[in-house]
């Protein structure tokens, strides 16, 4: 089992960030025309960001997230190349998670993608098409895929882990 614990104190840090992050937009668009056009302070960047955050920051959405996407790749990964953890929603809480411990070598502790194999790296090439599917038919990603979130497991599977940002598209989006 992985427990991830929310570290104590993170929310009032975040939220003190964030407030000088607006602060200091808010003076820099002061300081320039330029900088004024572009609207940071006024825009949704910095809130959408600060709300991104603070979902992250909720471990029940993590758990979720992370279901939501086994149930999305269960449908269409017949050969089981991707393993998403099992989460154990009994032990979770909005501090707290507890899923299945994935035994693997995350991909960024390899010198190359040669390195991992030709099994593994077909089996990247197909799990590149299982994300493209449920990117355009469901409207849900995983939007934190990097070489630490890749998993080789022991039996060459791929494992994927950390379903806290995740991404969603609407169907008009997914359309065009």
């Amino acid at each position: 089992m992985v427990i991830k614990v929310r570290r104590p104190g993170i929310t009032k840090i975040l939220n003190t960030d964030f407030e000088i992050m607006l602060f200091l937009a808010k003076n820099l668009e002061k300081t320039s025309a330029d900088i004024r056009y572009l609207g940071i302070s006024k825009a949704c960047l910095i809130a959408d960001f600060f709300k991104s955050t603070q979902n992250e920051l909720n471990l029940m959405v993590e758990a979720q997230n992370c279901e939501r996407m086994a149930q999305n790749l269960a449908k269409i990964d017949k050969e089981g190349i991707l393993v998403i953890p099992k989460i154990y929603r009994e032990l979770c809480g909005t501090e707290v998670l507890v899923m299945e411990f994935l035994d693997g070598r995350a991909f960024n502790e390899f010198n190359s993608l040669e390195s991992l194999g030709p099994d593994v790296v077909e089996k990247l090439e197909k799990s590149v098409e299982l994300f493209t599917h449920t990117l355009l038919s469901d409207g849900f990603f995983h939007a934190d895929l990097h070489g630490g979130n890749f998993l080789v497991l022991k039996d060459r599977r791929i494992g994927i882990i950390d379903f806290g940002l995740m991404g969603s598209l609407s169907k008009k989006n997914r359309a065009n």
